[in-house]
């Protein structure tokens, strides 16, 4: 029986700050890889991606034990390569994977000209089977990073759905599910599967938004639709911000 599979990303726009250091560096991947572990992965080894295949012991970035000496040592050096050249990119592979494995990107960015603070953000690579329990476990991991980063934007989406950045401004946009640091109603949002309220301190900050309990088509007419209505209401409201504002 063959079995489909859909090719999704997650990202999460990390806190600006005026600098962009070591130690709040390793504590927020630390944060985020530590909430892949206990949502998606508990046996969760990353490598550079470059290194995955064959797994060098050498080359271990992150295990269920936390950072390696060697990952460290890649960390100090993405930062002092965001204040020399002013940005850095580098990618981490699940080696359980092998070839069919996820992925894991970072993109930091130095503050311009002391005016703008520096942006960074983390983003995750699925090919998973479409199912309800998938469904089911992306939003759990979504949660988990909403209340460690309650504050900021998370999104959720499929690469074979069209996305609505080609019809409205560049701001972010809705197919599948996002984290917004905003209190929702479900009265607001019947159409949707789910809304999940991330509490702080006994007050609601913010809400895991699921469209569907199934991976959209985009063959099913239903679901661009739901998926444009929920985005549209949000765009109204001011909830989802231009992606340079991030």
């Amino acid at each position: 029986m063959e079995i489909n599979k859909t090719q999704f990303d997650i990202k999460i726009h990390l806190p600006r700050m005026q600098q962009i250091v070591f130690t709040d560096l390793n504590q927020q991947l630390h944060d985020i890889l530590n909430i892949y572990q206990y949502c998606i992965d508990d046996n969760a080894h990353w490598y550079p991606d470059r290194s995955t295949a064959k797994g060098k012991p050498k080359a271990l970035i992150y295990s269920p034990e936390g950072f390696t000496e060697y990952g460290l040592k890649k960390l100090s050096r993405a930062c002092k390569q965001i204040d020399t050249r002013g940005s850095v990119l580098f990618f981490f592979a699940d080696s359980q994977k092998l070839s069919n494995c996820n992925l894991m990107s970072y993109s930091g960015y130095k503050a311009i000209e002391g005016f703008q603070a520096g942006e960074s953000s983390v983003s995750f690579y699925f090919n998973l089977p479409e199912s309800k329990q998938i469904i089911d476990k992306m939003a759990s991991f979504i949660t988990g990073l909403a209340q460690k980063f309650s504050h900021n934007f998370i999104t959720m989406n499929s690469r074979e759905i069209p996305s609505s950045i080609y019809i409205f401004p560049p701001r972010i946009n809705l197919s599948l599910m996002a984290y917004i640091p905003s209190p929702l109603q479900h009265k607001d949002y019947p159409e949707v599967y789910q809304l999940i309220p991330i509490i702080k301190e006994n007050t609601h900050v913010g809400t895991v938004i699921v469209l569907f309990d199934h991976f959209p088509n985009r063959q099913n007419i239903n679901d661009i639709k739901t998926m444009y209505s929920v985005e549209l209401k949000l765009r109204e409201a001011d909830l989802l911000p231009m992606k340079h504002d991030l």
